[in-house]
Parts: structure tokens; C-alpha cells; sequence
């Protein structure tokens, strides 16, 4: 079986290696069971994707690990990223840290200014 790695890949003009995009998760592809304790799972990976990349350009150059959105345009990339599950978490701890303040605040009766 012959296995092909992607070395190199086209983005705005510009060539760049392989490990800065987190590209999807590959799907399983076979399992091939040559004895009772020997096994081999395949998996793999499409060649062709379209996606949008969310980064941050400087010095003709990406940052390493850029995450791919797979089958999504710039519009569904940017609802995602400003309606996931980050923003609602962040909500959540600036909500609990401001009441925590509040709360210790009225539990040390104001004896700080002393």
C-alpha cells in the first residue's frame, strides 16, 4: 500500500509547509486483521478540501497549527467563531469573578480601608 503525505500546500499565492494548518480529522478508512494479536486500522485523509482559514498574516507567513474550517465560507466562520462555546464560557467566569468581587466586598464590610 502506498501512503502519500502532503509536504506542501497553495494559500494566497504564497507555498507553505504542511504543520501550519490542524487540518480535519481523518476518517477510518479499513481494518485488515492478520492474526489473533496483529491488526492494522487505516485511516486517511481527503486530498482536495474547501474551507475558509481564520489567521493572522505577517511576513508572508502563518502561525503554526491554524485551524481549517472544513465546508464553511468567511460569513459561517465568523458566526462560529462569535457564537461558540468560548464566548458563552467567558461570559459565565466574568459573571461568577464579578460577583465573587461584589461578594467579598460586602463580606469584608469594607475593613481594606482601615
Amino acid at each position: 500500500m502506498k501512503i502519500r503525505n502532503v509536504k506542501k500546500f497553495l494559500f494566497v499565492g504564497i507555498t507553505f509547509n504542511s504543520n501550519k494548518i490542524d487540518l480535519p480529522s481523518t476518517d477510518y478508512i479499513d481494518t485488515i486483521k492478520e492474526s489473533s494479536h496483529i491488526r492494522y486500522k487505516y485511516y486517511g485523509v481527503g486530498s482536495n478540501y474547501t474551507g475558509t482559514i481564520f489567521t493572522d498574516l505577517r511576513d508572508k507567513t502563518i502561525p503554526d497549527d491554524t485551524k481549517f474550517y472544513k465546508d464553511k465560507n468567511i460569513e459561517k466562520t465568523v458566526k462560529q467563531l462569535e457564537s461558540g462555546g468560548v464566548v458563552i464560557i467567558f461570559w459565565i467566569f466574568w459573571i461568577l469573578l464579578t460577583g465573587g468581587c461584589v461578594f467579598g466586598f460586602y463580606y469584608a464590610e469594607n475593613k481594606w480601608l482601615e
